[in-house]
């Protein structure tokens, strides 16, 4: 298993190693055809769990590296920034930082949402348990054959655009 690590200094919590559980249980809800996306804005993606499984699993074909960004519409979820803006939650704060880091990689780079108020199974399960959570995935063929990191935490622009660069190798 290849791993990936940040060089850019990046203010969330860094942990590269993506669970084989995840890839796993995405496996378990795979669908046979492709569900509809929540919500799509031209630069992000809002999936359900299924259109979860359907992405990862269709990204062993079309290789195009994805960004996948877990967060919740339940406020208490979510990690609350006391210092510079208190009181402000990051998963809210996220959303539009994530659709204008995305902009620049159109078609190079998929940029996708969960909520996982939805789907609890991936709350504070083996790879999710700060949101904003992000999994940046740059290959995978199967459970244990796949490049990917986990970034737990708020990520400005410029921090989410350089772990782009640094774990997928794709420049804005």
């Amino acid at each position: 298993m290849a791993l990936l690590a940040l060089t850019a200094p990046v203010e969330a919590r860094v942990n590269p190693a993506v669970q084989p559980i995840f890839f796993e249980h995405l496996q378990s809800v795979l669908p046979s055809s492709e569900p509809a996306a929540v919500s799509y804005d031209g630069k992000v993606t809002e999936v359900t769990l299924e259109g979860l499984a359907w992405a990862v699993a269709n990204f062993k074909n079309d290789r195009i590296p994805l960004v996948i960004e877990f967060y919740s519409s339940n406020q208490s979820d979510c990690v609350v920034d006391n210092q510079s803006q208190p009181g402000t939650n990051e998963c809210a704060s996220q959303a539009n930082v994530t659709a204008a880091a995305a902009a620049p990689y159109q078609d190079r780079v998929r940029f996708l949402r969960i909520d996982v108020s939805k789907y609890p199974v991936l709350l504070n399960g083996p790879d999710v348990r700060v949101l904003p959570s992000h999994i940046f995935l740059s290959d995978y063929s199967d459970t244990t054959h796949y490049s990917a990191i986990k970034v737990g935490g708020y990520l400005n622009t410029q921090a989410l655009q350089s772990a782009v660069k640094d774990t997928l190798a794709v420049n804005p």
